[in-house]
């Protein structure tokens, strides 16, 4: 099972896919340009963060 995901400076700019992974806790997509963060919103089990120096296009209320 994939709990941590290090995501930065890849240039990922859809983060869709990643609300398949339902036992992901800690992301970091530090220095990257993404549409939105909604597709997170999905994810439950996500507890630590990293947006340190992205660039969101579209911001959306994100449910807590």
């Amino acid at each position: 099972m994939l709990t941590k995901l290090d995501l930065t400076n890849t240039g990922i700019r859809d983060l869709t896919p990643l609300q398949n992974l339902g036992a992901l806790e800690d992301l970091s997509i530090s220095h990257t340009k993404v549409r939105s963060l909604h597709a997170l919103s999905r994810i439950s089990t996500l507890t630590n963060l990293d947006l340190s120096g992205t660039d969101v296009e579209r911001w959306r209320r994100l449910k807590a």
